[in-house]
C-alpha cells in the first residue's frame, strides 16, 4: 500500500510539503489547510527537491488559482514511474501519525463513556481495518486525518461539560482550532460542536447561580479566539488581520456579480463601510474558502449509478457511505444507533455516554448534510469520512451492557440498576455482582460478570488456559455475541480486496468488480494502480499498439514509456469508418472512463474481464461502432477528463 503509485493528489500534496519547507508560505494549495503539508515537510526525499522549479513562485499569490497541479506535472513527467519510490517515508511518516491518533484518541473516548473491555476492542477492530483508513491514511491526503481530529473536540468539550472552568474553555479552543487546519469542512463541524457543548453543558451551568449566562458568554468568546490563534499558528501567523477591502475574490458570493474566468478579481466590500476591517482568520485560509466556493459555483460534471449530471444530487453521499461501508459496520452502528435513541427516549443513558455520543455524532452529521445539500458537484466519498468515528461508536455501542438492559425494556429510573450498570462498564466492579441478573420476565439469570470471571480464573489455574478461555467464551451474552460477529463480518469483507483499499465496495454492492457502475473519480480509480498496469504492458509485448484512456494528469503512454496515441479530430460532419481511422488497437482503460467511453456508444468485446490490472483497470480490445454523418458527429470520438475534472469531446 505504501509502495503503491501516487494518486492525482498526492504529487500535487508532496510539491506542496516541498513548497512549505523550501519556502516557508502556504498559498500554494489553498483547498486545504496546511496540517499535512507540515508534517510531511519533515520526512521528504532532498534528492526530489531538484525537480521543482520554484522561480516562478512569486506568482502563486493570486487569489483562486490552482498552482499545485502545474508545479507538480513537470516533476511527475520528468520521473515517470520511478516517482513512485519518493512517496513511501512521507505515506509511512502521515500512516504512522493518522493511525496512532485514532488509536489514542478512540481509547480515551471509550474509557471516558464507560465502554467495557470487548465494546472497546469492537471499536479498535472497526477503526483498524476501515477501508478508507488502509487507503488514505497510507497516502497523502488529509481526509481521514481530518475525522481522526474531530475526536479532540469531543475530548475537550466533555471536559468542559463536567468542569465548567477557564482553562477547560481554553483547551475547547486549542481542539476546535486544530480541527480547522486538517479540513475546511470543519468550519461547519466546528459551529456544530460549540453549540452542542453550550447546550449539554446548562445543566452543570445553572448550578453557578446569576452568573452562568455571563460566564458562558465569555467562555464562548474565549474558545473563539483561542480557535483563530491555533489557526493562524499553523498558518504561521502569516497575512492575519488583512483589511476586507484589500483581499481578491472570484466567487460570486464574495464579488457581488458573475466574476470575469479570465483573471481579474473583484470585491463586493471595496467603497463599503466594511473594507477597512480586519479579518482575524488568516488570509490564505480565507482565499482557500473563497476558491471552494468558486468550484462549487462552476458545478462540475458528476456521476452516480449510471448517470452523469452537472452538478449534485443530495443524496450522493448517503449512496457512497451505502455503497462503500461494510455490511457489517452497517448493521451494527445503525441497532446501535437505535439502542441509543431508545435509551435516550427511555431515560436510561449514562450521562457520560450520552454526552459523548450527542458530541461526537451532531457534529459530522451536520457536515454531512451540509455537503449534501450544497457541494457543486459530488466526486469524492473521503470528504464526508468524519461521519465514520461515529459509526464506530455506534458499532461499539452492541457490545455495551446497555444493549441488553434496552431490550429488556426495563423501566427507567432504578437506581441499584444503574449502579450495577456503571459498576459493569466500568471494569466490573466486586459490589455491581452482590446480586444475580434477572431477564424481563423474572428468572434468574446466573451470577454476575465478575463472579463468572473469578470462575474462569479458577479453571485457569487448575486446568490451563484454554479452559479459562472456554469460561469466559460461555459467560458472554447475546448481544456481546452478536457484535463479535459483525465486527468478524466487517473485517473480513475490508481485508479481502487488499491491497486495493481504494476500490472497496461492500459485497451488497457487487464488490469492486463492479464498483466502476456506481461510482467513479477516487471512489475507485485515483491512479494508484499504474504501476500493475506497467507490468501488464511489459508481460504482453504483443498487444501494440495501445491506446490509452486514463485520467492521471491527461497522460497516455508516455507515462509507460510509449507513444502517445490519441484520438483523431475531424471536422464537424465528417464521416469515416472508425475502425478504419483508428486501427484495432488494444486499450487501457480505467474505470473512470469506463463510465465516460460507455456512454459515448463503445462496445466492448475481446478481451475476457480476467484481463485486469489492479482494481480500477481494464484490458480490452473494442469493437467501435460507425457514426452517422447525417446526425453531424465526430468520427473517432474520444472523451476524457482534464485535471479539474471537466468533461470535454475530442
Amino acid at each position: 500500500m505504501l509502495r503503491r503509485f501516487p494518486n492525482n493528489d498526492e504529487t500535487a500534496h508532496l510539491a506542496t510539503s516541498y513548497f512549505v519547507r523550501e519556502i516557508g508560505r502556504f498559498d500554494l494549495y489553498r483547498v486545504n489547510p496546511p496540517f499535512m503539508s507540515i508534517v510531511v515537510s519533515f520526512f521528504l526525499d532532498d534528492e526530489l527537491n531538484d525537480s521543482f522549479d520554484w522561480e516562478w513562485v512569486d506568482g502563486i499569490g493570486i487569489a483562486n488559482a490552482r498552482f499545485e497541479f502545474f508545479l507538480a506535472a513537470p516533476c511527475l513527467r520528468r520521473h515517470g514511474l520511478s516517482i513512485a519510490q519518493y512517496f513511501f517515508r512521507p505515506r509511512l511518516a502521515w500512516f504512522l501519525v493518522s493511525s496512532c491518533s485514532g488509536i489514542l484518541l478512540l481509547l480515551v473516548l471509550c474509557r471516558a463513556g464507560g465502554f467495557g473491555y470487548l465494546a472497546t476492542l469492537t471499536a479498535f477492530v472497526y477503526f483498524l481495518t476501515w477501508p478508507d483508513l488502509l487507503a488514505h491514511a497510507t497516502s497523502l491526503s488529509p481526509d481521514v486525518m481530518s475525522a481522526i481530529t474531530g475526536f479532540l473536540p469531543v475530548i475537550a468539550g466533555l471536559q468542559y461539560i463536567v468542569t465548567r472552568t477557564r482553562a477547560n474553555a481554553c483547551w475547547f479552543g486549542v481542539a476546535l482550532g486544530f480541527a480547522l487546519l486538517t479540513k475546511f469542512t470543519w468550519l461547519v463541524g466546528a459551529a456544530a460542536s460549540a453549540a452542542t457543548v453550550l447546550v449539554l453543558s446548562m445543566k452543570e451551568a445553572r448550578t453557578e447561580g446569576d452568573c452562568y449566562l455571563f460566564k458562558s458568554i465569555w467562555h464562548g468568546v474565549l474558545v473563539v479566539m483561542i480557535a483563530i490563534l491555533t489557526l493562524s499558528a499553523g498558518y504561521g501567523f502569516q497575512h492575519i488581520l488583512t483589511p476586507l477591502g484589500d483581499m481578491e475574490f472570484g466567487s460570486e458570493m464574495l464579488v457581488g456579480e458573475k466574476p470575469n474566468r479570465t483573471g481579474n478579481r473583484l470585491n463586493r466590500f471595496r467603497g463599503t463601510i466594511f473594507e477597512d476591517i480586519p479579518v482575524p482568520l488568516p488570509r490564505d485560509y480565507v482565499y482557500g474558502l473563497d476558491t471552494l466556493q468558486v468550484e462549487s459555483e462552476i458545478g462540475y460534471w458528476s456521476f452516480l449509478h449510471g448517470e452523469w449530471k452537472q452538478g449534485t444530487w443530495p443524496h450522493y453521499y448517503l449512496m457512497t457511505t451505502l455503497h462503500k461501508t461494510s455490511e457489517g459496520l452497517l448493521f451494527a452502528a445503525l441497532f446501535g444507533a437505535l439502542v441509543f435513541l431508545i435509551g435516550l427516549y427511555r431515560g436510561m443513558l449514562d450521562e457520560n455516554i450520552r454526552n459523548l455520543l450527542l458530541l461526537t455524532a451532531i457534529p459530522a452529521c451536520t457536515i454531512f448534510i451540509v455537503l449534501s445539500i450544497k457541494g457543486g458537484f459530488n466526486h469524492h466519498h473521503r470528504y464526508v469520512l468524519m461521519i465514520y468515528p461515529p459509526m464506530f461508536l455506534f458499532a461499539a455501542l452492541v457490545a455495551h451492557p446497555l444493549t441488553r438492559e434496552v431490550w429488556r425494556k426495563r423501566e427507567a429510573g432504578e437506581e441499584s440498576e444503574l449502579k450495577r450498570l456503571r459498576a459493569e462498564c466500568g471494569g466490573g466492579e466486586q459490589e455491581a455482582t452482590e446480586g444475580t441478573e434477572v431477564d424481563g420476565e423474572g428468572n434468574a439469570e446466573g451470577t454476575g460478570r465478575a463472579q463468572r470471571a473469578e470462575m474462569g480464573g479458577e479453571v485457569e489455574l487448575g486446568r490451563g488456559w484454554l479452559a479459562g478461555v472456554g469460561g469466559w467464551v460461555r459467560g458472554l451474552h447475546w448481544n456481546e455475541w452478536l457484535a463479535i460477529v459483525l465486527v468478524t463480518l466487517s473485517a473480513a469483507s475490508s481485508l479481502r480486496v487488499h491491497p486495493y483499499y481504494t476500490s472497496y465496495f461492500n459485497t451488497l454492492s457487487g464488490g469492486p468488480e463492479n464498483g466502476w457502475r456506481l461510482l467513479n473519480h477516487s471512489n475507485i480509480d485515483w491512479g494508484q494502480d499504474m504501476l500493475e498496469v506497467d507490468e501488464w504492458i511489459k508481460e504482453h509485448p504483443q498487444c501494440r499498439p495501445l491506446r490509452f484512456e486514463l485520467d492521471y494528469w491527461n497522460f497516455g503512454g508516455e507515462l509507460f514509456g510509449l507513444e502517445p496515441r490519441r484520438p483523431p479530430i475531424l471536422p464537424t460532419g465528417a464521416s469515416v469508418d472508425r475502425s478504419a481511422a483508428n486501427g484495432r488497437a488494444d486499450r487501457v482503460v480505467d474505470h473512470q472512463r469506463e463510465d465516460v467511453v460507455q456512454q459515448a456508444g463503445t462496445e466492448w468485446t475481446g478481451v475476457p474481464a480476467a484481463a485486469r490490472a489492479g482494481r480500477s483497470h481494464r484490458l480490452r480490445l473494442p469493437r467501435l461502432p460507425h457514426r452517422s454523418a447525417a446526425r453531424g458527429e465526430r468520427g473517432g470520438i474520444g472523451i476524457s477528463f482534464d485535471i479539474r475534472n471537466k468533461l470535454r469531446h475530442w
